[in-house]
This record gives C-alpha cells, sequence and structure tokens, in this order.
C-alpha cells in the first residue's frame, strides 16, 4: 500500500514538472513571437505630390501600436527615403497632401497637420481630435472634410493651421469609411448604408 501511495505522488510529482516545463515554453513562444512582430511597418496610405512620396507607416508590437508617422521620398522606381518622422501615436490611415503641408486622418487621434517645408525635418503643425474614428480625408479650398467612422463627417476650418477646429459635422445612418467633395457635394462610403450624398454648401 505504501508502495502504491509513493508511486502516486512520484507521478504527480513528474506531472507537475511536465505541466510547468509546458507552460513556460508555451510563455516563451508567445514572447517570441511578439518580439518578432514589433518591427513590421504597415503603411496604409500614400500621395505623390511634385516628384515626392508621402506614406503614412505604423509599426505594430503584439497588436497595439508601437510607432506611427511619415515617410517622405523621392518617387522614382527606386524610392530614396528623405526623412521619417512626425509621430502621429495612433493609425495614421490616410493622407492628402496640398502645399506645404501634409494632412493625416489618424484613426482614434483624429486629425493631424503636418508641416513638411523641410522634406527633412516634418512635423506636427497642429491637431484636432475628432469625436469618432478618422478614416480618411479630403481636402478642399480650407477646409478638411473626415469621414469619421460613427460619427459621420466632420468638417475642419484649416485657416490657422497650428489651431484647426471643427466648424460643422454631418452624421450619417452608417460608418463613414471614406469621403469626397466636389462642386459642394460631399459623396461618402458609408459602409452597409452604401453611398451617402450631402450637400455641404
Amino acid at each position: 500500500m505504501k508502495k502504491i501511495i509513493k508511486n502516486k505522488v512520484c507521478i504527480n510529482i513528474l506531472l507537475m514538472i511536465l505541466f510547468t516545463f509546458l507552460v513556460i515554453t508555451f510563455i516563451t513562444s508567445c514572447a517570441e513571437s511578439d518580439n518578432s512582430a514589433c518591427d513590421l511597418p504597415y503603411s496604409k496610405s500614400l500621395y505623390l505630390d511634385n516628384n515626392y512620396l508621402y506614406a503614412t507607416y505604423t509599426s505594430l508590437c503584439g497588436g497595439d501600436v508601437l510607432e506611427s508617422g511619415l515617410v517622405i521620398a523621392e518617387a522614382d522606381r527606386d524610392p530614396v527615403e528623405i526623412s521619417k518622422g512626425a509621430a502621429t501615436k495612433g493609425w495614421a490611415n490616410d493622407i492628402y497632401v496640398m502645399g506645404e503641408y501634409a494632412y493625416i486622418a489618424n484613426g482614434e487621434n483624429g486629425f493631424l497637420i503636418i508641416n513638411i517645408s523641410d522634406k527633412e525635418n516634418p512635423y506636427i503643425e497642429g491637431r484636432v481630435d475628432t469625436p469618432g474614428y478618422a478614416n480618411s480625408i479630403f481636402i478642399s479650398d480650407e477646409y478638411a472634410f473626415i469621414a469619421d467612422g460613427e460619427e459621420g463627417i466632420q468638417i475642419i476650418d484649416l485657416n490657422d493651421k497650428k489651431n484647426p477646429i471643427i466648424i460643422k459635422n454631418y452624421d450619417t445612418p452608417g460608418y463613414a469609411f471614406d469621403v469626397s467633395v466636389y462642386k459642394g457635394t460631399a459623396y461618402i462610403a458609408d459602409g452597409q448604408s452604401g453611398l451617402q450624398v450631402i450637400d455641404i454648401e
């Protein structure tokens, strides 16, 4: 009887050691997997303007945003990177370039204005938090139109680049993914609600 109990104790100890080993192996493999994903760049949008390429990038680590910003390169068959910076601290979803500024729809962190007058040293000049999730952007005159997810369309006054302000919004029945504007009319890709057309004049 004592021998049987002793054998059971030995078996339980071996099982505990084996279980501990498996747990350590699993945790180590997960950590290695996460680390391997930390340096993978994720680019969602680019804009070509006057022989320059402007591309957004986001680096992920374990599914979280590790780094994000703007890459500027000379447009060529083999693009030459000029700069990488202007950290956006969010999902840089879409970009629109006009003149000396790059405008970025920055996911849950709203809308950014980046000064690109010095291509080697771009910097964030202005920002505004939008109520939704900034998916895409369209610029017309001195106004930015943001497709802002569940919050529809946000219209932002750009006259003061350091202090852009939301001056109007249009709620849409669906989820605003993209927007384009032509002659006072906004066209919105609104998810399951299809195409929405709004008079913005």
